[in-house]
């Protein structure tokens, strides 16, 4: 598993700590990020394969392995 992709993506990097403020639904993603659902969509199943993130009844939340992996993205985005 590559740890580092969510760094090589704006978007991706958006995804997860956007998620570190609570679990969303696609809708409420699309409303923070301002992309189309289908982009989000895509990188939501990666996140999923990955153990990043999770989905239940439509809600998507950070996994565990995805909040660890999203508290350090912001951590690099607030020392940038």
């Amino acid at each position: 598993m590559d740890y580092l992709t969510p760094f090589r993506s704006e978007l991706k990097t958006r995804i997860l700590t956007n998620l570190l403020t609570g679990n969303k639904k696609l809708s409420d993603l699309k409303s923070a990020i301002g992309t189309r659902e289908t982009t989000i969509l895509h990188v939501l199943k990666e996140f999923e394969r990955m153990s990043l993130t999770t989905k239940v009844q439509g809600v998507y939340k950070l996994a565990p392995l995805g909040l660890i992996e999203a508290k350090i993205c912001k951590e690099v985005i607030a020392a940038t």
